[in-house]
């Protein structure tokens, strides 16, 4: 009887889980059309906060050890911000909270997916997620086909020989990152056949049609690990290698076009801004809502014009459309070199985190590292941390890690009694 209970828990949780995916999967369509689903993903990764915090202790969950440092770590991070805040007293509290609940959102999207959902097993689900994922690919290779030849949908702008896809997105990196995900769920349920592999090759031509160097430098990357992992088992040394190069060809001609091919591009300016801000305001930077952000751009902040960034083209106050065009120069410019420090010691210890899952499974493994490997190379040209798809990003990860727990395999142990409270939280 416990072990029913169980089960029809688990499934609920499953469903539930898929639900919330496919909802941030579509996020950037849906708001186009319902703007509240623009506050979807902070309503997911920092609004849930207390109700995770609250099933953590519910659950009694065992925390990794990298997982409590990240947590300490986030903490001190996020206290360099307030404190910065408070002292230079450039936005209001409202904008700096924003602000706050943006850049954190991503962490929040990890431990809603591992404490919330660590009693689900993927691999017990995986006619449902190959179902899915397959119907997904294949009717965004079709419209992808269409829009091609027929023209369909309106296009991105124009690289190498054509015109970059984006079908219903509202800008080809959407749907660059829709095709990740999508390709990170079917690596998960691969198993070696060619039908697997038709799947593979239809969402990757639809990425790869985006015409965005870090997706085309992500499927590099994939490929490099995809054959040594389902003939070995295991990722060889020489495909780290690989694989750095292949991210470092990648970033370089991104940086080049973006920081210095031209002295007053907007993100040159921030760059070199940024890092004026951390010397102005050492250690702890300039504080929540100031620079770089989303929220810098909205409640306009008094730093571009003291640091003569409001005549700019993208960074004036009537089009702020590339002040959260970066990602580092953000964290460096609001939280100073401290919180930099801090914030790639965050990244460090989810790096040894994912390290763990070398032991697990194969594919359980690439469904971890491909989102991971994501956020790092699109860091390079945008706000991916705090960009809405790292909430979903970062629950597949959570989901990863969480496969890895001795809680979630008790339910195939008849012998073992499951407490009803235990059960209550997967609801």
């Amino acid at each position: 009887m416990d072990s029913l209970y169980y089960e029809r828990n688990r499934n609920k949780s499953f469903f539930l889980f898929l639900g919330i995916t496919l909802l941030l999967l579509y996020q950037d369509l849906l708001q186009q059309y319902v703007p509240v689903f623009k506050s979807v993903d902070e309503f997911i990764g920092f609004v849930f906060l207390p109700v995770v915090f609250i099933l953590y202790i519910y659950k009694n969950e065992k925390l990794y050890r990298e997982e409590q440092i990240i947590i300490f770590l986030y903490i001190l991070f996020i206290l360099t911000g307030i404190i910065s805040s408070l002292v230079n007293k450039f936005q209001s509290l409202s904008a700096a909270i924003s602000d706050l609940v943006i850049v954190s959102k991503f962490l929040g999207g990890y431990f809603f997916a591992r404490i919330c959902f660590g009693g689900v097993i993927l691999m017990d689900y995986r006619k449902y997620i190959r179902a899915t994922f397959r119907t997904i690919t294949a009717v965004t290779f079709l419209l992808t086909l269409l829009d091609i030849i027929f023209n369909v949908f309106p296009k991105g702008d124009k690289r190498f020989f054509m015109h970059s896809e984006k079908l219903f997105f509202s800008h080809p990196t959407y749907l660059a990152l829709f095709c990740v995900v999508t390709l990170t769920y079917l690596t998960l349920v691969f198993e070696n056949r060619l039908t697997d592999y038709i799947y593979l090759l239809q969402i990757i031509l639809v990425c790869v049609s985006t015409f965005r160097m870090k997706a085309i430098g992500m499927v590099i990357i994939y490929l490099l690990f995809l054959t040594p992992l389902r003939k070995l088992k295991y990722i060889k040394v020489v495909t780290v290698i690989a694989a750095a190069i292949v991210i470092i060809l990648c970033i370089i001609p991104q940086i080049n076009a973006y920081y210095f091919d031209s002295d007053d591009s907007p993100r040159n300016l921030l760059t070199s801004t940024g890092i004026k801000i951390a010397n102005d305001y050492f250690p702890m930077g300039s504080g929540l809502g100031t620079f770089g952000s989303y929220i810098s751009g909205a409640a306009y902040s008094p730093l571009y014009y003291m640091y003569n960034l409001s005549s700019t083209w993208g960074l004036t106050k009537n089009n702020p459309f590339f002040i959260s065009d970066t990602f580092w120069p953000m964290i460096l410019g609001q939280f100073g070199y401290m919180g930099l420090f801090l914030f790639i010691l965050v990244i460090l210890q989810f790096t040894l985190l994912i390290k763990k899952l070398r032991e697990f499974d194969s594919n359980i493994l690439l469904f971890c590292l491909i989102p991971f490997i994501y956020l790092l190379v699109s860091s390079t040209s945008e706000s991916s941390f705090a960009n809405y798809y790292s909430v979903n990003l970062f629950m597949i990860i959570g989901m990863a890690v969480s496969q890895t727990r001795p809680v979630n395999h008790l339910h195939n142990d008849a012998s073992k009694i499951i407490k009803k409270g235990d059960l209550e939280c997967q609801r």
